[in-house]
């Protein structure tokens, strides 16, 4: 019987070990992935805010051929 509650409560205290370290894994990715995208979404606007053709709308200027 003592033995059963020493198993139980190594197998629950495995889990929770696991669980805390995910965890905090977990929030470092989310945390280096919500900075990631910023950075790529203000590459975008800068790239937008300097094109070629004076545009600040992002879209190409368009000729008439007729």
């Amino acid at each position: 019987m003592v033995g059963l509650l020493g198993l139980t409560c190594a197998v629950v205290g495995g889990a929770l070990f696991v669980k805390g370290a995910m965890a905090g894994f977990l929030r470092f990715w989310m945390a280096r992935l919500c900075y990631e995208q910023q950075v790529q979404a203000d590459r975008i606007a800068a790239s937008l805010a300097a094109s070629p053709n004076g545009r600040t709308d992002g879209r190409a200027e368009t000729v008439s051929t007729y």
